[in-house]
């Protein structure tokens, strides 16, 4: 998702993008055949606490089967990933 690809940006605004874009591939796969199609939910780099929940409620709760962060750091795709995992989100570690 282009929306959240930018670097100075509003983490609610990219988080309520992400949320909109996930409620919408979920109905649209419900809508077309849940069978064939599966989704993967778009997360925002922004804020890392609001993409652990995110990726916890679009893959828990609306069935979509996996999350992308197209936009994140390699460090915060691999924090994310951890904190999924291992429970209690803290602030994101440096990349260098």
């Amino acid at each position: 998702m282009y929306i959240t690809a930018f670097e100075k940006m509003d983490a609610r605004f990219a988080a309520a993008a992400c949320r909109a874009y996930n409620d919408w591939l979920h109905d649209y796969i419900e809508a077309a055949d849940p069978k064939r199609l599966f989704g993967a939910a778009a997360v925002s780099a922004h804020d890392v606490t609001s993409a652990v929940a995110e990726t916890r409620r679009a893959v828990g709760n609306s069935g979509l089967h996996e999350a992308s962060c197209l936009h994140c750091a390699p460090h915060a795709q691999t924090f994310v990933a951890r904190q999924l995992t291992t429970g209690p989100e803290r602030s994101i570690p440096s990349s260098g």
